[in-house]
């Protein structure tokens, strides 16, 4: 999602960091630290304040495995200046304004967005906006991409069952 549908893009980048710490292998007290860090990082980078506080509190993790896999920004890092545009910007005011119609399409196992908050708060939404032409799917097992991830020993994602379908039917719906 290129904008974060539950509010503020920071909280989209909080559950992708958290979903991603799950399943990266490390021990449960690691990955814990590691988020600790990492929403330290996001409210220090975000608020645009205390960054060289921060940086020196993260020093004693630096080599720590986990640590490296954040990515922490040095100090002299563009993102520092380019991330509280992106990490401040809420998509729901724009949502409310949204008046033609709408698909919203979602993969179940999307690891990058909650999808049952998106759906939920988009609909809301395009409520208060008085649109009612709006159709929210969400495909079983399908990722972010709306793809179906490989079982073991196969080797290519493929489309998500109907995802073609269903867009190309909507689609033809409105025209």
């Amino acid at each position: 999602g290129a904008a974060a549908a539950i509010g503020p893009q920071y909280l989209q980048d909080l559950y992708r960091v958290k979903n991603a710490l799950d399943t990266s292998g490390f021990s449960v007290a690691d990955q814990h630290k590691a988020f600790s860090v990492y929403r330290q990082f996001v409210e220090t980078i975000r608020s645009g304040k205390g960054k060289d506080k921060f940086l020196a509190e993260i020093k004693p993790f630096e080599g720590k495995e986990w640590f490296t896999w954040l990515s922490i920004p040095q100090a002299d890092d563009p993102w520092w200046s380019l991330y509280p545009r992106i990490a401040n910007f809420d998509a729901i005011p724009l949502w409310r304004k949204v008046k033609v119609p709408v698909l919203l399409i979602y993969g179940q196992k999307d690891a990058l967005m909650p999808v049952p908050e998106s759906s939920m708060h988009i609909s809301e939404a395009l409520k208060a906006a008085g649109n009612k032409n709006y159709t929210v799917h969400i495909f079983p097992g399908a990722d972010h991409t709306i793809r179906i991830q490989p079982a073991p020993g196969k080797s290519w994602p493929r489309n998500a069952p109907g995802f073609v379908d269903l867009v190309t039917a909507w689609i033809k719906a409105r025209t």
